[in-house]
């Protein structure tokens, strides 16, 4: 192979981690970024000529992850499928069962990201301050001493309810999860079932949803105050963003926060781990 890696499309986050691969004293091939690796005229040659090929965190279901203004071109889930050939490598995140199932049949071996554990908990720090982020511009009420709800005590959860608390916030902590209920309980947190979430969602300043399933009903938002600002960040979203837009409710869904907000540290993250990754598969 003539280079190491490929990095092939995303957001910021990828320009900065080919950038770091690249200072680390790597090869790198990369099509549709602006960054200080060799930059390939088609993807095709990008996947081509490199052992590892580096797709954005999520990979998406048809994967049109070309958002820079230099790609000219949509790559498919299909034709990438198509262009690896064995030996080589896959690494992206939130990687579907079968792609991972057509690439190893092909001999092409699949990494996942999203189920690297330092990944995840680093993802959720970025997550937390972007959601945060959104909430201050967003809404017309201090975070200070507000009134604010988590749905969802996960990963991203406990990182959002962290930073609320340090913020002065009152915060309540919604789950279905035993465990998780628990957990916060141990924080000090209002803990309560995602059941009875409607019981009390008139009181809330702030909605941070990160359960990916229909929680915040249009019954629901037409509880909430009109100055409530909910951030949905779970993925496909759990609220019904119709009904808030008929209720003047400010709601939105926020995909991609690490990639917005914080690129430059997620992207040099991404390549420690991807590093980390690839030399010991060289040492096997």
């Amino acid at each position: 192979m003539d280079y190491e890696y490929a990095v092939i499309g995303g957001d910021k986050r990828q320009v900065y981690l080919a950038d770091e691969l690249v200072s680390r004293g790597h090869s790198v091939i990369s099509f549709g970024l602006e960054c200080t690796a060799d930059r390939a005229a088609f993807w095709e040659i990008a996947a081509g000529s490199s052992e590892y090929i580096i797709c954005p965190v999520p990979i998406t279901s048809d994967f049109s992850v070309f958002e820079s203004k230099l790609a000219n071109t949509d790559v498919t889930i299909r034709m990438l499928v198509n262009q690896l050939h064995p030996g080589q490598h896959l690494i992206a995140g939130c990687i579907s069962p079968q792609l991972k199932s057509e690439l190893t049949a092909k001999d092409v071996s699949v990494y996942d990201l999203m189920k690297n554990e330092n990944l995840a908990i680093y993802n959720s720090i970025a997550t937390a301050e972007g959601a945060l982020c959104e909430a201050i511009k967003g809404s017309p009420v201090n975070l200070c001493k507000s009134r604010c709800a988590v749905l969802g005590y996960g990963r991203c959860g406990r990182a959002i309810a962290d930073r609320l608390s340090g913020m002065h916030c009152i915060t309540d902590i919604y789950s279905n999860d035993s465990r998780e209920l628990a957990m916060a309980g141990s924080f000090g947190y209002c803990c309560r079932t995602i059941s009875g979430f409607d019981q009390n969602a008139a009181v809330y300043d702030f909605i941070f949803n990160t359960v990916p399933s229909g929680i915040i009903t249009s019954d629901i938002i037409r509880m909430l105050n009109k100055n409530t600002t909910i951030i949905d960040i779970a993925s496909g979203g759990g609220t019904d963003f119709n009904a808030a837009g008929i209720a003047g409710i400010n709601a939105h869904l926020y995909p991609g926060l690490p990639g917005k907000y914080a690129p430059m540290s997620s992207g040099i993250m991404l390549a420690g781990i991807i590093d980390s990754l690839t030399s010991e598969c060289s040492n096997l």
